[in-house]
């Protein structure tokens, strides 16, 4: 498997250019509207196969999301955004909520490789 990654980052030009549900979903879980959205995708060839997204205030990484297709599961390849953004983004802290048991074990082991990061996380899995 050859995946590649790439980060972007995007600034949207007002708090209502975002979906309701998901500005919602983000106000309730404290997610910051006003700041740049960070992406990391990752590409098998042309195929995406995963995508993390997160916002930055202040040195706390706000996770909002990661994604990765079901025949790349338990390759790294979420563990693999994660690390690039917190390399380029550098934050103190992270804020996280986990809705998989996936979500779970990956920010597990997140906690393990970043103990100098404060983490706050909510567990929302089944």
């Amino acid at each position: 498997m050859g995946v590649s990654l790439v980060r972007l980052v995007y600034i949207p030009p007002t708090f209502s250019a975002i979906g309701h549900g998901e500005t919602e979903f983000n106000t309730r879980k404290g997610f910051s509207p006003d700041g740049a959205f960070h992406a990391v995708l990752a590409f098998d060839g042309c195929a995406l196969v995963g995508a993390f997204r997160a916002s930055l205030e202040n040195g706390l990484l706000w996770a909002g999301g990661t994604w990765v297709d079901k025949a790349y599961r338990r390759a790294g390849v979420a563990l693999c955004m994660w690390k690039l953004m917190l390399r380029e983004l550098e934050p103190e802290a992270v804020q996280v909520v986990t809705i998989t048991r996936g979500g779970k074990r990956l920010v597990a082991a997140l906690k393990k490789k970043y103990p100098r990061l404060l983490w706050g996380h909510e567990n929302e899995a089944t």
